[in-house]
């Protein structure tokens, strides 16, 4: 957890304490982790492999240390992408309600998340055009 960015601001106990809300999950490759359409129920975060957005307009890779399906608890909406591992993936799944109470609790990390999230969005929003 401590090699995730956004929580590089956060001390040793606090890092602590956000481990004990995540739940690690080994996924095998070429396996949809989430579908655009679903509602939202939890978001990741990478440890180790790569895995594929499929956006509306474009294809994201991502790895190690980042983090997906943080949108739609943002926003309380529905997925906008589908996601699929292209390797074994290990993720961290932080479920709705702990996000939501980590959100209020730590502003910061909740600035962090968004601002991840507001540039992806862009990034899409600059594609479309």
């Amino acid at each position: 957890v401590a090699q995730v960015p956004a929580f590089a601001h956060l001390g040793a106990e606090r890092i602590a304490d956000i481990s004990q809300l995540l739940k690690p999950e080994i996924v095998p490759a070429r396996f949809t982790v989430i579908r655009r359409g679903e509602v939202p129920r939890a978001m990741f975060f990478v440890v180790s492999g790569a895995l594929e957005i499929d956006l509306p307009t474009e294809i994201v890779r991502i790895e190690e240390g980042q983090f997906f399906g943080e949108t739609g608890l943002l926003e309380d909406s529905v997925r906008r992408a589908t996601v699929t591992t292209l390797s074994e993936c290990h993720l961290l799944r932080l479920e709705k309600s702990d996000f939501e109470r980590l959100m209020e609790d730590e502003p910061e990390l909740r600035e962090a998340i968004a601002r991840v999230s507001r540039e992806r969005s862009h990034s899409v929003e600059a594609s479309e055009i």
